[in-house]
C-alpha cells in the first residue's frame, strides 16, 4: 500500500513497543535532493551502550537493535523529532488535496506531545479533531458521535539511525446513518506519501478493513480508542519488553 520502500521496511521492523525515559537529547537535520531528513543524534550510541550487558538481544543482531531502540528513545526525542518533521508532514499530506488533509492542522489538537499509537506499524502520532469532534478531547466515551465527525492521526517513526521518517496520515469521518454497517457508519481513510488514498466507501467494503477490524473491537465505545495516558504526557508502555506489539493506543 505505501509507495516509500523504506518506509514498508521501517514499518515492518518497527513492530516491538516503545518506551519513553529521560535524557539530553541533539537533533540535527540535512538534506537530499527529494527531502528533508531529520535525525536524533546519539541514538546508535545509546544503542550500543544498552546492549553491551544484554548478551540475548546483542546476538538477535538488527532486530536486538530496533527492541534496543525503544529503551533509549526519551521524551525529549519524540518532542524534538516532531518539530522538526512537522512542516515537511504537512507539505507531503497536502499531496493528495482531501479537503481533510489540507485543512486538520487548524484543528484541535487533543494531545500535548506525541504519543505511542502503532497502527499499520506506524509508531508515534498526533490526535487532531474537527469541532463536531471535540468531545474527544474529554479522552473517554461520553456517547456516539454525530455525523461529520472528523478525527485523524498523523503519524512518524523513529529508526535505529535516529532518523525520523514520515508516516501515512489516517483519519476517520462519521458518515449519515447507513453509511456501512461494518464500520458503525465511519469512513476510515489513509492518505499515502505520494498523494494517494483508500477509503471505506459503499462500493468497496474490504478497503482499509484492517482499520475496521481493529476499531470493531471498541463496538461499546463507537468503534474509537482513546488515548491511554493523560493528553499531556506521552503513553508510556509496560517495563517488561514484550518483544511484539502491545495492543494499540489509539
Amino acid at each position: 500500500m505505501f509507495s516509500q520502500k523504506s518506509l514498508k521496511k521501517a514499518g515492518t521492523v518497527l513492530s516491538v513497543s516503545c518506551l519513553l525515559l529521560f535524557s539530553t537529547f541533539d537533533i540535527t537535520t540535512a538534506h537530499s535532493a527529494v527531502s528533508k531528513k531529520c535525525q536524533i543524534k546519539g541514538i546508535p550510541q545509546k544503542i550500543e551502550k544498552y546492549l553491551e550487558n544484554r548478551p540475548l538481544l546483542l546476538a538477535k543482531n538488527i532486530s536486538g537493535k530496533w527492541i534496543a531502540l525503544d529503551y533509549v528513545i526519551t521524551e525529549k526525542d519524540v518532542v524534538a523529532a516532531y518539530k522538526c518533521i512537522s512542516e515537511e508532514m504537512l507539505h507531503i499530506y497536502k499531496k493528495s488535496k482531501l479537503e481533510v488533509a489540507l485543512n486538520f492542522r487548524n484543528w484541535l489538537r487533543v494531545n500535548k506531545i506525541s504519543f505511542y499509537a502503532p497502527a499499520n506499524d506506524f509508531g508515534w502520532g498526533n490526535v487532531y479533531v474537527n469541532r463536531i469532534a471535540d468531545k474527544y478531547k474529554e479522552n473517554k466515551y461520553i456517547s456516539s458521535f454525530d455525523k461529520g465527525s472528523v478525527i485523524v492521526k498523523e503519524s512518524f517513526v523513529f529508526d535505529i539511525n535516529g532518523t525520523i521518517s514520515i508516516g501515512p496520515l489516517f483519519y476517520m469521518m462519521k458518515m449519515e446513518k447507513g453509511f456501512n454497517k461494518a464500520s458503525n457508519d465511519w469512513k476510515f481513510v489513509e492518505v499515502d506519501l505520494d498523494g494517494t488514498h483508500v477509503e471505506t466507501v459503499r462500493s468497496n467494503p474490504a478497503a482499509t478493513q484492517n482499520c475496521i477490524g481493529c476499531h470493531g473491537k471498541r463496538s461499546n465505545s463507537d468503534f474509537l480508542y482513546f488515548i491511554k495516558s493523560n493528553l499531556n504526557s506521552p503513553s508510556l508502555l509496560p517495563k517488561q519488553h514484550p518483544f511484539t506489539i502491545p495492543s494499540a493506543n489509539y
